[in-house]
């Protein structure tokens, strides 16, 4: 779930009912959730991470599992009427317990990776800058559940600006 704050809504992808991944786009105005129907959408999700890219007016979707049990590394982009499937450079590997969070001082949407398949505690973090994708190479400070990254220790070209990293 993210909050669109251009047109005011937020907006829900994904999910599960107990039963079921589900795959449904919805968006709060306020009063009702209002179902979405594009023409193309991310597959059924859950346990994917949102966040709204102010500078470029769409939110960002990493990741999630399919319901399968299987990490998906997906990315899409939401524009308020069409998903779009993005293949970002340097894409990183399936995950789960993932954050995602707009950075207003640098533009862009900061992905700090959870656990992943290989790794129940990886510390990688990485920038999502629309379809382009700069790697980190560390994290001063993570929670293990992946719930933040206190100190990203990465700079706009993604280096560890203080060499010091946490890998």
């Amino acid at each position: 779930m993210a909050y669109d704050s251009i047109r005011q809504r937020v907006v829900l992808f994904g999910g599960t009912d107990g039963n079921q991944t589900l795959g449904d786009t919805l968006e709060w105005a306020g009063h009702t959730w209002i179902p979405r129907t594009p023409a193309v959408s991310p597959p059924p999700l859950s346990h994917h991470a949102m966040a709204f890219d102010k500078q470029r007016g769409e939110i960002v979707l990493f990741g999630g599992d399919s319901g399968s049990g299987s990490q998906l590394r997906d990315t899409w982009l939401w524009d308020g009427g069409t998903w779009q499937e993005r293949s970002p450079l340097g894409e990183p590997h399936g995950a789960r317990k993932h954050t995602m969070a707009y950075d207003e001082t640098q533009g862009v949407v900061v992905l700090s990776l959870g656990a992943t398949a290989r790794s129940p505690c990886s510390r990688s973090v990485a920038l999502c800058a629309g379809a382009e994708l700069q790697q980190g190479r560390g994290v001063r400070h993570t929670a293990h559940d992946g719930s933040a990254a206190a100190e990203p220790a990465i700079d706009a070209a993604g280096r560890d600006p203080g060499g010091d990293t946490d890998e």
